[in-house]
């Protein structure tokens, strides 16, 4: 299980997207379609938008849509999880209808809507489902999908695609959900959350011990593929670094506010690599100098940064990721300054 965390939902939802891409280009490759089931609610809102700009890209034809939970609403209905992700996304990428399946049907009943969409998913992902990406979120109580604590559906072993009728849940309507298996086979999982009150459901859902009918969001620790956990700073501020340490993260990436620092001087050499033959070997070194003492400098404020982390020792898992992080910078501005020196045949350059 890996993290992602970003310095906002804003920024979380773009890093995601980018990760979203890296999966469909994967399953085409591999298998020529890709599958997957979207998730309802505020969170991905910002990932759809950002998905859907990257329009064609994405080639949107070779795609099969489901949702891993619906209402039993009419599909127009502000609630419902389809309106929103059609609106959103699956419109906006020009996706036909044929490929586009609603997991509560109009007219129908939450049982025999659940009835319908089994077959349609048995049809078009097979039985037992296996999708290429599973979006989920984590309520403030640690439901996922549309499995409340305590639902019975946790329990499901036979189907993927279950009726709840007068779940306990807001909005008070029936509703159709996918069961857990569905996420243990996924080949991705994808988990969005942002904001504070999320703090509570993920650190029970990273907990070594738990249990699953309390924390529902546990599911994605069954999942036998690629899990990823997108936060925000806020949702990610009071977690425990001991995640990582006992195995249960096996990576954490977090914003930096060096990273556009780095990403300028790593396209600035690249400039210069290509123009090198354009201007004279005088100009070309003093460039290069220039370019090495901002890599030094920056290199020297992530070595201080990092210092002033660990001396604090804080427990924090946002702490912790950002001195794993500014390690992995500091690397990379050692590598670029060793391009340099082979660059110019010699092994020195500017000290700060």
């Amino acid at each position: 299980m890996k993290m992602l965390i970003g310095r906002d939902p804003a920024d979380t939802a773009r890093r995601a997207a980018a990760w979203v891409a890296g999966r469909v280009k994967l399953a085409l490759n591999a298998r020529g379609t890709f599958t997957v089931a979207l998730a309802g609610g505020e969170g991905p809102r910002a990932l759809y938008t950002h998905l859907a700009a990257l329009g064609g890209a994405l080639e949107p034809s070779r795609w099969e849509v489901f949702w891993g939970d619906e209402r039993v609403v009419p599909l127009n209905d502000a609630r419902s999880n389809y309106g929103t992700g059609t609106a959103l996304l699956t419109r906006p990428l020009g996706m036909a209808d044929e490929k586009v399946h609603a997991l509560a049907p109009p007219g129908l009943s939450a049982e025999a809507a659940a009835e319908a969409s089994g077959r349609v998913l048995s049809e078009r992902v097979g039985a037992p489902a296996v999708f290429d990406l599973v979006l989920l979120g984590v309520g403030k109580d640690g439901h996922t999908l549309s499995l409340y604590p305590g639902c019975p559906a946790l329990a499901e072993s036979a189907r993927d695609v279950v009726a709840l009728v007068n779940p306990p849940m807001d909005p008070a309507v029936d509703r159709v959900t996918f069961t857990p298996g569905v996420v243990h086979r996924a080949r991705a999982v994808l988990v969005l959350a942002a904001g504070g009150a999320k703090t509570g459901p993920l650190a029970g859902v990273l907990a070594r011990a738990g249990d699953l009918s309390a924390v529902p969001a546990r599911v994605v620790r069954s999942a036998t593929g690629e899990v990823l956990l997108a936060l925000d700073e806020a949702a990610a501020a009071g977690l425990s670094a001991q995640a990582l340490r006992d195995g249960t993260l096996s990576e954490v990436r977090v914003w930096s506010a060096h990273e556009a620092t780095l990403g300028t001087l790593v396209r600035a050499w690249d400039e210069l690599e290509t123009a090198r033959g354009q201007c004279s070997l005088e100009a070309f070194e003093a460039e290069v100098s220039v370019l090495a003492r901002q890599l030094l400098a920056l290199r020297a404020t992530l070595w201080d940064e990092n210092a002033s982390l660990q001396a604090v020792g804080d427990e924090a898992l946002t702490s912790y990721a950002r001195v794993e992080e500014n390690q992995r910078m500091i690397k990379h501005c050692t590598v670029l300054l060793g391009e340099m020196n082979a660059t110019l045949g010699r092994t020195s350059l500017p000290s700060p």
